[in-house]
């Protein structure tokens, strides 16, 4: 069974809502890809032992619009996740490995470098909207090594 393409972010985000913006690119294009606002939402994914390709901007020290392809041990060391409100990325996914065991083995992230939000904003800058297309490449490559 292929993975669940799940884009998160917040549609007001300005940069954090590229991961949103990423996964509806790619469910026009007929991949089995979701959009979020709440990371906890991920969870009945990993109960149900489905893998999880998540897109999601992250905060660190490279250019925005960098894309990234991240384990979730990264998070917190190599690039952070944002959340705007109750439980961040790599809290959920820490929780999915505590009550299903293995979890983090079906996850795989791809990361697009943003600047840290300061306020509500829509649209994205130049820099991040320029990796909408490599992004896009990235998961269909992860989604294309599945098959092979």
């Amino acid at each position: 069974m292929a993975s669940v393409v799940i884009g998160l972010g917040q549609s007001v985000g300005g940069d954090d809502s590229v991961g949103l913006q990423v996964a509806q690119r790619l469910g026009s294009e007929g991949v089995d890809a979701r959009q979020c606002t709440d990371a906890s939402a991920l969870l009945p994914w990993l109960e149900a032992g489905r893998s999880i390709i998540l897109i999601d901007g992250v905060v660190c020290k490279q250019a925005p619009g960098t894309v990234l392809v991240l384990q979730p041990a990264e998070l917190g060391q190599r690039a952070t996740a944002l959340s705007s409100h109750g439980l961040g990325v790599a809290e959920v996914l820490a929780l999915a490995e505590t009550l299903y065991g293995g979890a983090l083995q079906r996850v795989r992230i791809v990361g697009i470098v943003i600047e840290p939000p300061a306020r509500a904003a829509e649209g994205l800058s130049p820099a991040v909207a320029s990796a909408l297309t490599p992004a896009c490449g990235v998961v269909r490559a992860l989604l294309a090594e599945e098959r092979t």
